[in-house]
């Protein structure tokens, strides 16, 4: 993005260090390094400000860190924000261009079959398909920088308005029923899929009974309507998967159908699902009654409301690209893996997943590939027994448990950030990716450190969600608000005050969670 938007090369080069360490590993985990993040955020126009309110928008907490050296000419930073207002300007046009390319790309290698290509024409088709869609991955980046942008100075604003006291969720509220939300709709397609086989009893019988192979037979054969919309819904959204949908030896629902039957089955118990009550918020009208003497203020609070819902949709709705535009990296790796074990290159199905991309794409080191994965394996074996922190302090080459709350410190009460309203008392069941299947939860609050995004199942039942990670535009909040699920996130240490069973009351308006002692 630095060098779309303008960034001198000279600072560019002078960056690399933080460049390459956006992202990392520390103990076989997968971790942002915030401070990389930080430093290069304030080398761009409204630096001083984001750099600082990107761990809020993370809802984490606040993070020092020192000031980059590499700055700006008063020149250089001019441009950037130039181009930054540019790229405002018309980015509906570079969202248009980014979109059909996606189109195209994935046209072209949706039903591509990679099992008779060779190593070297793999790693050619993934360079090409890096070239083609990665390197045109500005778009969503891009957006999700204006999100930012937009969102906090819409909060900013909304600080100093008139609306603070008479609406004082104002921020939030708006955010109810963005409409063309690609996980919603997602949510909701599988919820009819449930809700059809509930409505028939001979297909919910099925369901109840049979396993997973002899169902598929049997609605092939004797419910064609109903395997139409199962096809149709593999076919649309089958990249996604139980857990792990951005991992390369995840299998989804369109490599095993069958799975998807399993949690189908999961859900088809009970009644029909009712559906739950939709919560809708006109911030124009409001806005109209409070302004009515200010038209210049009014119409500049609706275009920067409306502009940042756009930017918080779309930004949704890539991710959902993302997950696709993964899944064509997982074939080509996939065969490649295939071939390497044919090869005897590796010793297994899936070793190739230890070696790493500029290794695997590099064949004059093939022979070196056992060896290599070999002491990944042990080192995995060591990190596979480490209970991992969800965010560390690095002190020269010692990372350090960030601490984020301590028990003593939570009561009775936990407070979280209030995304989605309505005030649910129930019996609280702790979720985690070991398990997300076979368990009861309808009518259920549901914890967790974090939910993945393709656990779509679990939010058709709930009655309520508490996430302990996540902040107002996260994955989890905007689903809960779009399907009208009371719903608290980033309710930093829940997951210790509670245990499986217990009962609490949720406030989706508040944040507040109420433990309550039997």
């Amino acid at each position: 993005m630095a060098s779309f938007l303008g960034m001198s090369q000279s600072q560019l080069k002078k960056n690399t260090s933080l460049l390459k360490n956006m992202v990392g590993g520390i103990f076989g985990g997968f971790y942002y390094n915030i401070t990389a993040w930080q430093q290069l955020l304030y080398q761009l126009p409204f630096g001083k400000k984001t750099s600082k309110h990107i761990t809020r928008i993370w809802a984490m907490d606040d993070a020092e860190f020192e000031k980059p050296k590499a700055k700006s000419s008063v020149i250089a930073y001019a441009m950037l924000f130039l181009n930054i207002l540019l790229s405002f300007i018309f980015f509906k046009s570079h969202k248009k261009k980014f979109e059909s390319t996606y189109k195209n790309v994935f046209s072209e290698y949706e039903n591509k079959s990679f099992s008779s290509f060779s190593n070297q024409e793999l790693i050619a088709d993934f360079h090409k398909l890096n070239k083609d869609l990665g390197a045109k991955w500005i778009v969503p980046v891009l957006n999700g920088f204006f999100a930012f942008l937009l969102f906090s100075l819409l909060k900013k604003v909304f600080k100093k308005s008139r609306l603070r006291n008479d609406y004082p969720n104002f921020v939030n509220d708006i955010l109810y029923s963005q409409g063309d939300v690609i996980s919603v709709v997602i949510v909701k397609e599988f919820q009819h899929l449930v809700n059809t086989i509930l409505s028939n009893n001979d297909l919910k019988e099925l369901f109840n009974s049979d396993a997973e192979t002899d169902t598929m037979k049997r609605i092939s054969v004797d419910y064609p309507d109903f395997k139409a919309q199962f096809d149709q819904y593999i076919s649309n959204y089958g990249e996604r998967c139980g857990d792990g949908e951005l991992k390369i030896e995840t299998i989804n629902y369109k490599e095993n159908p069958l799975s998807f039957i399993s949690v189908l089955k999961a859900n088809a118990v009970g009644s029909v699902q009712s559906k739950k009550t939709e919560r809708h918020f006109s911030y124009k009208k409001v806005i109209r009654e409070k302004y009515k003497y200010s038209p210049f203020k009014k119409y500049i609070l609706l275009i920067l409301i409306k502009a940042t819902l756009n930017r918080i949709r779309d930004r949704e709705n890539y991710r959902f690209y993302r997950t696709k535009g993964f899944d064509l990296v997982r074939k080509i790796f996939r065969a490649m893996d295939h071939n390497l074990y044919n090869e005897e290159l590796i010793n297994g199905a899936g070793d190739s997943l230890y070696l790493e991309l500029n290794e695997l794409t590099n064949m004059d080191i093939a022979p070196d590939y056992k060896s290599i994965i070999s002491q990944r394996k042990a080192d995995y074996e060591i990190y596979r027994n480490k209970n991992r922190a969800n965010r560390y302090h690095q002190k020269g080459n010692n990372f350090i448990p960030a601490e984020t709350i301590r028990l003593e410190n939570v009561k009775d009460k936990v407070k979280g950030i209030a995304c989605s309203s309505g005030i649910i008392t129930a019996e609280v069941v702790i979720i985690n990716s070991d398990k997300i299947e076979n368990i009861d939860i309808s009518g259920k609050i549901l914890a967790a450190n974090y939910f993945e995004p393709a656990w779509i199942n679990l939010f058709s039942k709930a009655s309520g969600i508490i996430s302990e990670r996540g902040g107002l535009l996260s994955h989890t909040a905007i689903l809960c608000r779009e399907l009208g699920i009371p719903a608290v996130v980033g309710a930093k240490g829940i997951l210790s005050a509670i245990q499986q069973g217990d009962r609490v009351q949720l406030n989706g308006e508040t944040g507040e969670i109420q433990l309550i002692k039997v």
